[in-house]
């Protein structure tokens, strides 16, 4: 049996957006989830929501009862963490736990290759132990959602950190594990599918031997394919639409291409 796809879309395609901003363009574009990554021209979430939270109370209390607000993105890093980023983290689960959200988005380390060192493994799973600790003691609802970027890119390493005790759920990047790591989505999907709980899509192309972003359906990442093969598998979880014009200012608006799914195939047409 198939079912539906859940949109959501990331803030970092228009990170200078406040949170009324962003609603109105989920509401306009019929996406009835969002991720935050950044607002008001800030990646700082914790600090932002807080004066969010005083300045559009009513707002924030609409997306908590709504459950909205799907993933925060924060920029920790499981095997490179220091006292200061877990300030940060538990200042984002308190804020996700405010709007009812129940993931907060971690990487493993930025950049590199895909060796993934022994020791780097016991370190990455020291922080997961010190988070679970700190998340009971804090009652704490959300948990964490290990990205598949940069090292963990590849499903390998994704099993090696799965194996240690309670491993971590996971936000499948389709287009890193396909692109970075050269796995086909089902491989990747059979591999790790059962610990997936979102997934970020975009579309690239190659240009002077790096990708590039491009608009859904403008580039040669097999989208449709890979959706088709999540409602098959009944993924339960959303598909969030990764616009990267933070990093990649040259990309047209978020706006853009949010209108290009449904034409792109990526998205039932009304």
């Amino acid at each position: 049996m198939s079912t539906a796809t859940t949109w959501c879309f990331s803030t970092l395609g228009c990170v200078e957006a406040g949170l009324a901003e962003v609603v109105a363009l989920a509401d306009l574009h019929a996406i009835p989830l969002v991720e935050l990554r950044g607002l008001d021209g800030s990646l700082d979430l914790a600090a932002t929501l807080a004066a969010t939270w005083r300045a559009r109370r009513e707002l924030c209390l609409r997306l908590r009862e709504a459950r909205r607000v799907r993933v925060l993105g924060t920029s920790f890093l499981l095997l490179r963490d220091d006292a200061a980023g877990r300030d940060q983290l538990l200042a984002c689960a308190a804020q996700a736990d405010a709007l009812d959200c129940p993931w907060l988005r971690v990487f493993g380390r930025a950049g590199g290759d895909l060796d993934l060192a022994d020791a780097e493994l016991e370190r990455a799973g020291a922080t997961l132990a010190w988070w679970r600790g700190e998340r009971a003691a804090r009652g704490l609802r959300c948990d964490l959602l290990l990205e598949t970027h940069d090292v963990f890119s590849s499903t390998a390493n994704c099993r090696r950190l799965l194996s240690i005790d309670g491993g971590v759920d996971l936000l499948w990047d389709a287009h890193h594990t396909w692109a970075a790591a050269g796995e086909p989505f089902a491989a990747t999907w059979a591999a790790l599918g059962a610990r997936v709980r979102h997934v970020h899509v975009k579309d690239s192309r190659l240009h002077q031997g790096r990708r590039e972003g491009a608009l859904p359906g403008a580039g040669d990442v097999p989208i449709p394919a890979l959706l088709a093969q999540l409602r098959e598998a009944d993924y339960a979880g959303a598909v969030s639409l990764e616009w990267e014009r933070h990093w990649e200012p040259q990309l047209p608006p978020l706006a853009d291409a949010l209108a290009a799914l449904a034409p792109a195939g990526w998205r039932p047409l009304s």
